[in-house]
């Protein structure tokens, strides 16, 4: 779209092209703000910008400092919480222990489901390896020699190795 079309768009009332064209085009924005009667009033109605005084500005950063909390400080407000959050879980469990024991029992329940199925996968090893030390023996053997290999395999892979430096 030419400039002149999209000003003369603009100009006639709402146009989504010409828009998308004022948005990208500096020229055809600074011809419209001149034309605008409003832009110009907003323009004399800014304050004049001025220079903070070197004395100023250097007084004020000498004298401030920046706030400094104690460790003490941080130590006994988070001594409080505790205070304040023990008391209102013993009165929760004092007032209403219903509140507690419900979703304390889903995550009994939730446990025990847990429970049933990791023994469920055990079972097979222990059923294997409970009564039969030389298989236990020979499994940690052959872990040993495993981790052996993966060693010797790292060391002989010839790449650089980052320094840390600090």
């Amino acid at each position: 779209m030419q400039c002149e079309e999209a000003r003369r768009r603009l100009r006639s009332g709402e146009d989504v092209e010409a828009e998308a064209h004022l948005a990208e085009c500096a020229t055809c924005f600074a011809v419209l703000e001149e034309g605008d009667p409003l832009a110009g009033v907003l323009r004399a109605a800014r304050p004049e910008v001025r220079e903070v005084p070197a004395a100023i500005a250097a007084g004020v950063l000498r004298r401030w400092r920046a706030p400094r909390v104690s460790w003490r400080l941080g130590l006994a407000a988070a001594a409080g919480l505790l205070v304040v959050a023990t008391v209102l879980a013993a009165l929760t469990i004092w007032l209403a222990p219903a509140t507690v024991a419900k979703p304390l029992g889903v995550a009994s329940n939730a446990l025990d489901i847990v429970a049933t199925i990791v023994n469920g996968i055990l079972a097979v090893p222990r059923v294997l390896f409970a009564d039969r030390p030389a298989v236990i023996a020979g499994y940690a053997v052959l872990v040993i020699i495993v981790c052996g290999l993966w060693v010797r395999l790292y060391q002989s892979i010839a790449f650089q190795r980052r320094r840390v430096t600090r």
